[in-house]
């Protein structure tokens, strides 16, 4: 799609949302972003803007109003405020910039979030933001009535549009979408769903209690047409499970779903946990400064040697300034990672971070 503007979107009526998105969003309350995800959710995002097929898609109402929030969600939902007085002002220009917001001296807003709140402050119905930093640009997409849509088209792009240039950040195109008839088949099919997806759950949990995984931890996402399972890569029936699950939702008729299994080395959920404030206070950092050029930051924890953090820029490895980014990067990274706070919290743990291009090409490799 990138900046095209024959590509833009002025109807959702022809798109199918994917299924990704929706189980993403899902599993934002139990877990933090990887990598793998914050790169899916795109690709299907921009596939869903692109898709013309005039079949619907059978989605409920709550995931309506979770949708409004999936653009803060996976890229920093995160409220926040300025220095709360000159005292702390004072304090804080001493302190490295990332451990700021680590030590909960600062919050810092980022793009997403600034935009969504203003359309909370400002009530507006049931929008979905989406912000595409390559291709530069920022899509509202609403689902209401075609009369709420006129109305709300104009104060919702002003409202965009003064946010952005509040922050020095104008080179973005607005895009302004609707879709009324969705909106109303989701209203209509909301009770149903909900009664079919809790029948699901219910049995997923049943045969999932049977070998004694009975937290929310061991799913990322239950729709009407998936399951997607976590489970540790040393369960001797990580293969048995999925299909008595499906075996039980067909004898229940509830439909021959996919179920997927995830697999985790629960040896290296304790590391991880030593790295998740970590990994919010660069990801959160980064994303809120336009001036780090920021597309991505993502992690995974499946890797033995280390815990990894991905940070990807908007430029491409050919930008003449690129080189003095990275640089202002790899200081910021470096000078949070090596203080006295992130040492006590990561303790003896390794990490690796890697800056890379927005043609995938590694610029800088942090480590211990």
């Amino acid at each position: 799609m990138g900046s095209n503007k024959n590509d833009r979107v002025e109807s959702l009526e022809q798109l199918e949302i994917p299924e990704s998105i929706y189980q993403y969003i899902e599993e934002i309350p139990h877990k933090p972003i990887t990598t793998e995800a914050e790169e899916q959710v795109e690709e299907d995002w921009k596939r869903f803007q692109r898709h013309t097929r005039k079949q619907k898609t059978v989605i409920i109402k709550k995931r309506m109003a979770i949708l409004s929030l999936s653009a803060a969600a996976v890229l920093g939902l995160f409220i926040s405020t300025a220095f709360v007085s000159p005292v702390v002002a004072q304090v804080a220009s001493r302190i490295p910039y990332l451990n700021l917001i680590f030590e909960n001296k600062i919050q810092v807003k980022t793009l997403e979030n600034e935009i969504y709140q203003a359309i909370m402050d400002k009530n507006f119905k049931n929008i979905a933001l989406h912000v595409n930093r390559k291709e530069k640009y920022i899509e509202a997409m609403v689902f209401n009535t075609e009369e709420y849509y006129k109305e709300m088209k104009t104060p919702i792009k002003d409202m965009i549009s003064e946010i952005l240039n509040d922050r020095n950040e104008g080179d973005y195109e607005i895009r302004v979408a609707n879709d009324p008839e969705t909106a109303v088949q989701w209203s209509k099919i909301d009770v149903e769903t909900d009664k079919k997806i809790a029948e699901i759950e219910k049995t997923v949990y049943e045969v999932l209690g049977k070998y004694h995984y009975d937290s929310p931890r061991h799913t990322s996402g239950i729709s009407v047409n998936r399951v997607n399972l976590e489970l540790p890569v040393n369960e001797p029936n990580i293969k048995k499970i999925p299909l008595e699950i499906k075996e039980k939702l067909k004898q229940r008729e509830l439909g021959d779903l996919e179920v997927k299994v995830y697999k985790y080395n629960p040896g290296l959920e304790e590391r991880g946990g030593k790295f998740m404030k970590i990994f919010d206070s660069i990801a959160i950092g980064l994303k809120a400064k336009p001036e780090f050029q920021i597309e991505s930051v993502g992690f995974t924890n499946n890797k033995k040697e280390h815990f990894y953090i991905s940070i990807q820029l908007v430029m491409k490895s050919t930008d003449p300034d690129i080189e003095e980014v990275v640089g202002t990067i790899e200081k910021t990274v470096q000078d949070f990672l090596e203080s006295e706070e992130a040492l006590n919290a990561i303790q003896d743990e390794k990490y690796q971070v890697v800056i890379s291009s927005s043609d995938k090409k590694k610029m800088k490799v942090i480590s211990n």
